[in-house]
């Protein structure tokens, strides 16, 4: 892993949408924006008036990870209920691959 990719937080969820499946993919990127639209409500319902900036940190990054990897149990569990989805994958990036393939040799 090169030093570039340590370098931000936004190069790491490309990677992860990159490289999971589509159930994965929804599973992470559902339960972070569920986890934001909650620390969201909770700030806008009043109910953290009391609460100091560094608790409304740790509060929001740990909702982020709860959903994140909340997101990603879901996911997984998805596509373990969803049989071949894998397989299927694979073939189609196949399929591309082979004609991409076909396209170069004319």
């Amino acid at each position: 892993m090169g030093k570039k990719d340590l370098q931000g937080g936004w190069g790491l969820l490309g990677d992860i949408f990159r490289e999971t499946s589509w159930p994965v993919r929804l599973g992470i990127f559902a339960g972070l924006a569920l986890a934001l639209a909650v620390f969201v409500l909770l700030l806008a319902g009043g109910s953290l008036d009391g609460v100091r900036w560094r608790g409304l940190l740790v509060l929001a990054v740990g909702l982020l990870l709860v959903g994140g990897l909340g997101g990603c149990l879901v996911g997984v569990v998805l596509e373990a209920l969803i049989p071949g989805l894998r397989q299927r994958d694979k073939e189609r990036r196949r399929n591309k691959s082979t004609s991409r393939d076909r396209d170069d040799r004319r």
